[in-house]
């Protein structure tokens, strides 16, 4: 009987809480997040790239996201969609792809959008960090990943 390398959900691993203001309606918002052609755009850190990405968007359905870094190594994050409410939430696990192949910690990622000033506030709650810092390092990661996202959607 095979194990699997996924961890379970735990309590006491800290969580990342972030909120961003978009000036774009939460649909274009939402479609720039879950959408793969849009997802390829944006996606990553400053200075990274996301030569393709794959999302099937609907409860159960799945993503992958390659992110090639300024160091020039692939990283590959996957999930799958858990909760999905057109223009306003998403509700997803988030996974690194380990160098065996299979995922590693999972996490869950949630993010809601709502209207506010013309544009959209979005929020993201981030859960099971394995520690503060794979939690601080996802906090760089999201928060530019939207300053790319802004630039898209500008």
């Amino acid at each position: 009987m095979s194990q699997t390398a996924v961890k379970t959900m735990s309590n006491t691993a800290p969580g990342l809480t972030l909120t961003r203001h978009f000036g774009a309606d939460r649909s274009r918002v939402f479609d720039a997040l879950t959408r793969a052609g849009q997802l390829a755009q944006w996606f990553g850190p400053e200075g990274c790239s996301c030569p393709d990405a794959s999302s099937d968007v609907r409860v159960g359905g799945t993503y992958r996201i390659p992110i090639v870094g300024t160091d020039c190594e692939t990283h590959i994050v996957t999930g799958e969609y858990l909760e999905l409410r057109a223009p306003e939430h998403i509700s997803m696990t988030w996974s690194w792809v380990q160098d065996d192949g299979n995922p590693g910690q999972r996490m869950v990622v949630t993010i809601s959008l709502v209207e506010k000033d013309g544009g959209t506030d979005l929020t993201l709650y981030q859960t099971n960090f394995i520690d503060d810092d794979a939690r601080d390092k996802h906090s760089f990661g999201w928060s530019s990943s939207f300053n790319c996202l802004e630039a898209l959607l500008a």
